[in-house]
């Protein structure tokens, strides 16, 4: 008699199903089942899951257990958003499919794990979602308050506010721009601190000049 669940599994962890999951990823694309914005965001997903769970590379599949899931799930809440949790619990679910039919897990303790490991709750905000940009009046008034209140604590706020107001960057990647990161002659703007990978924007004339009296006050 084949018990359900009973054949022997193959000893891997997570990790070494990495390139077959990326590749499951491509294929994905390339047939029109996700678009490439989802695979860039399943592989930022991938990316902090492998650095912030060990047992994505130490523990063999088949001996993953609701405990290590949830465990898994409480410290990415800690680092994460609750979307983006869920976006790497999504993922970890794909793997394990993949597990599956690689013959990684049985199917007995594939439907255990997922049956397990729950979404997190998002809590939407509906002022947010409602929420419309600032018109250039208020805009500016905005960056009066700004200003005036970092220049009375001498912060160099109301510039980070500048730069990132003319360049639309996130603010992890503006902060680590340097002058290196401009090249003037080819009106370049470099970020390589980027949420998924290095790009670049051009030295439009409002930036460019913001970027020279920046540079008059900080040469280095």
């Amino acid at each position: 008699v084949n018990l359900r669940g009973a054949k022997r599994v193959k000893n891997g962890t997570l990790n070494s199903l990495t390139e077959r999951y990326l590749v499951w990823l491509s294929n994905a694309e390339s047939s029109g089942d996700i678009n490439e914005e989802t695979t860039l965001y399943k592989r930022e997903c991938l990316k902090a899951i492998r650095n912030l769970w060990p047992e994505f590379s130490t523990c063999a599949i088949c001996k993953l257990t609701p405990v290590h899931l949830a465990n898994f799930r409480h410290a990415f809440r800690a680092k994460y958003s609750a979307s983006r949790t869920n976006g790497a619990i999504t993922a970890i679910r794909e793997i394990f499919q993949l597990a599956k039919t690689d013959n990684y897990i049985s199917i007995n303790q594939l439907e255990e794990l997922t049956d397990a490991f729950k979404y997190t709750k998002v809590k939407y905000d509906y002022q947010r979602l409602t929420m419309d940009l600032p018109s250039p009046a208020e805009l500016t008034k905005i960056r009066y308050e700004v200003h005036s209140r970092c220049s009375s604590k001498f912060s160099d706020g109301g510039d980070l506010f500048d730069f990132l107001m003319l360049s639309g960057s996130r603010i992890e990647a503006a902060i680590s721009v340097t002058w290196r990161d401009v090249d003037w002659e080819r009106n370049t703007l470099y970020f390589e601190n980027a949420k998924i990978e290095p790009y670049s924007i051009p030295l439009f004339p409002e930036m460019r000049e913001f970027r020279l009296k920046l540079k008059a006050n900080r040469p280095k």
